[in-house]
């Protein structure tokens, strides 16, 4: 039996990778899917832009873009825009964000499957002295407590845990590096 009561199938390793591949393979058609929608987030904002950019310039064909579009299809068109522009930011947000939910929580248990700790956990490519996995983590972490980080002046030392993978790969933006 497995740490967790489930069947195990061969040893620990076996039953580990095997459990990943099971989890990624019946979830395939569901990331496949958040991942269109994050492409069609994009898209539907650039249309969105386009209408607006349209509808300026049959504004200003009017001559009604001096100071403030009068007319009702502007209107109509700048309301429209900011509801359409706002679901599809936050859909470029969220779609992939929650891709990295799941990612992180199928390697979580993969690397509780495979009691793998520390050096075991972080070997392969790193970037910045760190896995791909702790890099999934931390930006998982950034999104699931987005709220919650925004929020703070002096991060939680979990938060700075996390917070320091993402720096120590990506480089700090505050220094340009």
């Amino acid at each position: 039996m497995t740490k967790d009561c489930d069947i195990m199938i061969g040893d620990v390793v076996y039953n580990a990778l095997y459990r990943l591949v099971e989890t990624w393979r019946h979830n395939t058609p569901h990331l496949a899917h958040l991942y269109s929608l994050a492409e069609l987030m994009a898209v539907r904002r650039r249309e969105a832009d386009d209408r607006l950019e349209a509808a300026f310039r049959k504004e200003a064909g009017k001559g009604g873009m001096s100071r403030q579009p009068h007319s009702p299809e502007f209107l109509e068109a700048w309301h429209a825009h900011y509801g359409e522009e706002g679901a599809a930011i936050s859909g470029q947000y969220l779609y992939p964000g929650l891709l990295l939910v799941f990612a992180s929580n199928a390697l979580k248990r993969f690397r509780d499957d495979m009691d793998a700790s520390g050096d075991e956990w972080r070997s392969g490519i790193l970037y910045g002295g760190h896995s791909v996995g702790e890099l999934i983590a931390a930006a998982a972490n950034g999104f699931r407590h987005e709220d919650e980080w925004s929020k703070v002046r002096t991060p939680s030392s979990r938060q700075r845990q996390s917070q320091a993978v993402l720096t120590s790969a990506l480089g700090d933006p505050i220094d340009g590096e």
